[in-house]
């Protein structure tokens, strides 16, 4: 058998004060902690009995609790509000781009000349059509061209009496 061997450990000691005499004593902070989760009792050295109620660390446990739970729901509203808004841009691209093949975004057929076409058939729509080209993930250039070359306006181009005629 070896003789003369060292071991060394380091204990974290808390204190405490009896509620009842006022007494300063001092406990492994393991033990605190097991004491404070299963609300055991304990004594002072001079034998009266308490314990922790629990209600300070629970407290903020429940805080802590109701805190991470608040961020997590905050943080599904957010991605569920930024999908809405990808899944409504996708919607919106994919009408753009039948638009720019010259496929009438209310009938599905092709026309030559759409602004004619949704002058004269789809009124009504063309004002939220024209919403729709002055799209904001284009520059001003892009949109004007492709307005140009579909035979379509911006609203800023057109005059007072068209905007009038199509309600604006």
């Amino acid at each position: 058998m070896d003789r003369g061997i060292t071991f060394t450990k380091t204990i974290t000691l808390v204190t405490e004060t009896c509620y009842k005499c006022g007494v300063i004593f001092a406990f492994d902070k393991e033990y605190q902690q097991d004491l404070i989760r299963s609300k055991n009792e304990f004594y002072c050295p001079n034998g009266h009995q308490q314990s922790y109620t629990g209600t300070d660390y629970t407290k903020a446990l429940n805080d802590a609790k109701e805190k991470l739970a608040k961020a997590e729901r905050e943080r599904i509203y957010e991605e569920s509000k930024r999908m809405e808004a990808e899944r409504q841009l996708d919607k919106a691209n994919k009408k753009l781009k039948r638009v720019h093949n010259g496929v009438c975004p209310c009938c599905n057929r092709s026309f030559e000349n759409l602004r004619r076409h949704m002058e004269t058939k789809h009124p009504d729509e063309l004002k939220n059509f024209i919403k729709l080209i002055n799209n904001p993930n284009k520059t001003t250039s892009e949109n004007a061209e492709f307005a140009k070359e579909k035979g379509l306006v911006f609203l800023n181009q057109l005059t007072l009496s068209e905007k009038k005629k199509l309600n604006y």
